[in-house]
């Protein structure tokens, strides 16, 4: 039992829950139509997100180290099925896809601190040592953020009223993903019309915001690269055929092979992840600096700051070189979609 999994929630809506495998699998089935695997992937993924820790098991600082990672695992949770809503944005209607996005955008930003708070910190383990500082101040600035860091865990771990909300907004959306029709009238038909609309205007953002990114690398058109990135990059995982799916791969192989025999999608996929993780540590960076200029605790007097300023800066300009290479890969937003279109209608050929 989870500490999302909360009391307060009616028996009734829990009906969705039966039968949910308890390992989600990010991937559209080989014989699974579209709109079963619409609800199957969401509910795995709020079914995934909702076992968090409990937190009365273990001692403290296991119990703080285990609510950190069911934090994380429930964030991912929750952008992937954001995601998934966004491929099949134009079927569920804008109205339905607002309401339901903006409730998932918010839940998971009860957690965003938390968890940030965390990333900072070891993130200044990471880079501190290679920084020209003397080594009390590094030890200083990095204890001050660890400590920080587990009293927002463990005040996240005690809020029993942020852990019910986050249960009750889960479970109710979860049910009205459960009611929606998987055949017949009102469901979303096994079509590449249903999730062209969305992958299209993925694939334009991506293509965009890399471009106004690289004309202007600011910290906040990074970011929005990022977002739009990661979100197409869980939509290539999600329509990539396993290789244990030998049928499927095999016509893939013969239909959406290039000039290597790779595999076009899973090619874009990796770039996706790469340029993801890139522009991630890239913003990570960034709050990191933006942390240490307006705390005047964690940085003394004695610490020469326009020099430490620059040493950070200086890793971000890295990662950003490292990202522009990477999203050049990415071509155009024909190319893209063109090859997701590849891939998605050599799966259906054989089904």
């Amino acid at each position: 039992m989870g500490a999302f999994d909360d009391h307060t929630v009616p028996p009734e809506a829990l009906s969705w829950s039966s039968g949910i495998a308890t390992r989600p699998h990010f991937h559209i089935q080989s014989d699974e139509p579209l709109a079963l695997a619409v609800r199957r992937v969401i509910l795995e993924q709020v079914f995934h997100g909702l076992q968090i820790q409990h937190p009365g098991r273990g001692n403290s600082n296991d119990r703080d180290h285990g609510f950190d990672q069911s934090v994380h695992e429930l964030r991912k949770s929750i952008k992937r099925a954001r995601a998934v809503l966004r491929l099949v944005r134009s079927e569920i209607g804008e109205k339905r896809y607002r309401h339901e996005n903006t409730l998932l955008r918010d839940t998971a930003r009860m957690w965003g601190p938390t968890r940030d708070a965390v990333v900072l910190a070891k993130l200044a383990e990471k880079v501190f040592p290679e920084l020209e500082l003397d080594d009390h101040v590094k030890d200083d600035i990095v204890t001050t953020l660890r400590i920080r860091a587990e009293a927002s865990t463990r005040a996240a771990r005690l809020d029993e009223q942020r852990l019910t909300d986050t249960a009750v907004a889960l479970h109710g959306f979860a049910g009205r993903i459960y009611a929606v029709p998987t055949e017949g009238p009102g469901s979303i038909p096994d079509t590449w019309d249903s999730i062209e609309p969305g992958i299209s205007l993925l694939a334009r953002r991506v293509v965009r915001r890399r471009d106004k990114a690289v004309a202007k690398p600011t910290t906040e058109r990074l970011h929005a690269w990022r977002r739009s990135a990661k979100y197409l990059g869980y939509l290539t995982s999600l329509l990539h055929v396993e290789p244990s799916d030998s049928d499927i791969a095999r016509a893939r192989s013969q239909s959406a092979r290039n000039g290597h025999g790779e595999d076009p999608l899973l090619e874009l996929h990796e770039l996706l992840s790469q340029l993801g993780s890139l522009l991630g540590d890239d913003h990570d960076l960034a709050v990191l600096i933006e942390t240490l200029g307006r705390d005047p605790l964690l940085l003394p007097d004695s610490v020469n700051a326009a020099h430490l300023f620059w040493e950070l800066t200086q890793l971000r300009r890295e990662l950003q070189a490292k990202a522009f290479e990477v999203g050049e890969k990415l071509g155009d937003t024909k190319s893209i979609v063109a090859t997701i279109s590849a891939a998605w209608r050599g799966d259906q050929s054989v089904k």
